[in-house]
């Protein structure tokens, strides 16, 4: 996909998603661009699948991630121009839509907590043998 296509795909990806005003964040990793949003039911997951450089949707862990590949990380930055989103990743969202923002429950913050903490030991217990 040429440099140029890079604004119209994020032009396209932001209205599918419901607009700016429906994003909260947005960041990216290796092939993915990762949107918070304020509600998950207005994308339709076939049309933004249908758009030209989109190669899949998801939607898991209170994220809407729009498959694009690994250019991802050249796409976001015409995303993050788009949606009016800051460098570091967040929208301007007022006080009172933080709300809408869904909090995880007890179990899975425990587990995340948990995870956090293991995670990162696993290669020293990998090269000490255990």
């Amino acid at each position: 996909m040429a440099k140029e296509d890079y604004g119209q795909l994020a032009k396209e990806v932001v209205e599918a998603v419901g607009g700016k005003e429906n994003i909260i964040s947005v960041t990216n990793c290796m092939t993915r661009l990762r949107f918070v949003l304020k509600d998950d039911s207005v994308p339709d997951k076939e049309q933004v699948g249908a758009i030209k450089g989109v190669k899949g949707v998801m939607n898991q862990g209170g994220q809407y991630q729009v498959i694009i590949g690994t250019h991802v990380s050249e796409v976001v930055k015409f995303v993050k121009k788009e949606a009016g989103v800051s460098e570091d990743g967040k929208a301007d969202v007022n006080k009172e839509d933080y709300h809408i923002v869904k909090k995880d429950s007890l179990w899975n913050r425990f587990f995340k907590v948990i995870s956090g903490c293991i995670m990162p030991m696993i290669g020293p217990m990998i090269a000490g043998g255990i």
